[in-house]
């Protein structure tokens, strides 16, 4: 009988342990900013356009301005608040991921180590990135990990490197997420050890004559230059279409596709999503530690009874606040997806997906927001199939505003001053730094913001906006929503 109970029992004790929202939520509408709000959502130029917004004020809990704010609509990369929130929420501001490097075997007196060296690692999405705050290069990682295993007397590693790669075992890309995505750096799947941040940089040679191919020549990291293959012509005609990347990890070719403007001898940029970065980590370390004096010699690992196992060394990442910071400042998807998969593990001790996305809608549920319309398919946004209203994107910033271990979340967000998309529009308003920190979001047809209006640099409206489905350019819109925010601050 207690076994039929414990799934009730579990979810009364998981919702025992969430602060919930103070949630008046009654409208207590302010008709200054209703009218400002009014005057965006009636503009003739969003006619065909599905426009939410909720503004809630975080003394009162009241929604003070709003319009459709209970309509479910796409939300984008405003969605990472959820998951970057919750996992903090979950494990504390000072989490940090740590990926361990185990010897499994051996040493003989000649310094020859017969064995494997295991990398257990822990859904890390700044290992090793380039691009991470305070996290470690990989050539600072191979000096490190040289070093120890000659201070342990070994100078050759005869048997396997190998990754525990059972953390993860999804696809690594969302099957949600569109096909023409994947290929590119922002559509690389999360995999149990992430490296470099999934990201390759491919650079292609500007051609002197129309028509002709654009070929690749330059690959970091170098070890993948045979992957990518480029299809990308020059043309004398200007291109609204960027460079894009076919592929996924089920593909052993990568293709660059588009057009560049001739007629040059410069070379142009891009980053493309990597395959396999678990299996791009161990033929790299296995080159670097050869270049540091170390040799690997592949072989078929023997078990023996007397075999011991060392941890030589544990990579530490940075702190968890240290990487939502550039999860949301730079968008960067892979982080978000990281953080699902982690709030997964340490919630219901699995890391699936599907039941992480479970426990993130259940999160939020507990924390007093109505789920309805909230529909979770990845945890950073890209899928078109994602949704969630304006008022419950309000309601996770207030909630956020008032949890102890989040009530610093708006410094996670883009100082709308200098940073973010909309920056450069804001700036015509001559915007102060400290005044609105917003999260954007934006796919084809797609915009959102959502993030806090503030006053003497803290926070004191939770604001939401979000646009489907509109006909006019993106560039309108954003000028549109430029006009909306400066005509809020007026009156915060």
């Amino acid at each position: 009988m207690w076994l039929r109970l414990f799934p009730s029992i579990f979810l009364c004790i998981f919702h025992l342990f969430i602060p919930k929202i103070a949630l008046a939520q009654k409208f207590v509408t302010d008709n200054r900013l209703q009218k400002v709000v009014n005057n965006f959502a009636e503009d003739t130029a969003l006619f065909t356009a599905s426009v939410g917004i909720g503004i809630i004020d975080l003394q009162t809990g009241n929604i003070v301005a709003s319009y459709n704010p209970n309509k479910a609509l796409i939300p984008a990369s405003s969605l990472k608040i959820f998951s970057t929130a919750a996992l903090i929420s979950e494990v504390g501001a000072e989490y940090q991921y740590r990926t361990d490097f185990i010897l499994e075997g051996k040493t003989n007196f000649e310094g020859e180590f017969n064995g494997r060296l295991q990398i257990e690692p822990s859904i890390d999405p700044s290992f090793c990135s380039p691009d991470q705050f305070g996290a470690l290069p990989f050539e600072n990682l191979a000096d490190t990990l040289a070093g120890l295993l000659m201070k342990s007397g070994i100078k050759k590693i005869r048997g396997q490197i190998t990754v525990n790669r059972d953390l993860i075992t999804d696809i690594p890309e969302n099957t949600e997420w569109l096909w023409y995505d994947l290929g590119n750096y922002y559509g690389a799947g999360c995999y149990s050890l992430n490296f470099m941040e999934n990201a390759v940089k491919i650079y292609l040679q500007e051609q002197t004559r129309s028509g002709k191919i654009c070929d690749i020549v330059k690959v970091i990291p170098a070890i993948l230059e045979d992957n990518y293959c480029s299809e990308v012509r020059s043309s004398v005609y200007k291109s609204d279409e960027s460079l894009f990347v076919m592929g996924s990890s089920q593909d052993d070719i990568y293709t660059v596709h588009g057009d560049i403007l001739c007629c040059g001898r410069d070379t142009v940029g891009l980053k493309a999503a990597m395959r396999q970065p678990e299996s791009v980590f161990v033929r790299m370390l296995i080159s670097a530690l050869k270049k540091r004096g170390i040799q690997v010699i592949l072989d078929k690992v023997v078990d023996t009874p007397d075999d011991v196992e060392v941890l030589i060394y544990q990579y530490i990442s940075p702190s968890l606040w240290a990487i939502a910071d550039r999860a949301l400042k730079k968008s960067v998807n892979l982080y978000c997806e990281s953080f699902l998969h982690t709030f997964g593990m340490k919630k219901n001790q699995t890391s699936k997906r599907k039941d992480a996305l479970i426990a993130l809608s259940q999160f939020w549920g507990s924390a007093g927001i109505d789920t309805r319309g909230l529909n979770f398919e990845d945890g950073s946004g890209l899928s078109p199939k994602n949704s969630a209203t304006p008022l419950q994107l309000a309601q996770a910033l207030l909630w956020t505003n008032q949890n102890e271990k989040t009530r610093y979340f708006y410094k996670l967000l883009p100082d709308v001053a200098n940073e973010g998309t909309l920056a450069g529009e804001m700036n015509k308003y001559r915007l102060s730094k400290g005044k609105l920190r917003l999260k954007s979001g934006s796919m084809e047809r797609v915009r959102s913001y959502c993030g806090y209006l503030m006053n003497n640099d803290k926070p004191t409206h939770a604001v939401a906006l979000i646009v489907n489905n509109y006909s006019c350019s993106s560039d309108t819109v954003r000028k549109k929503i430029g006009s909306l925010m400066s005509g809020l601050l007026k009156y915060n």
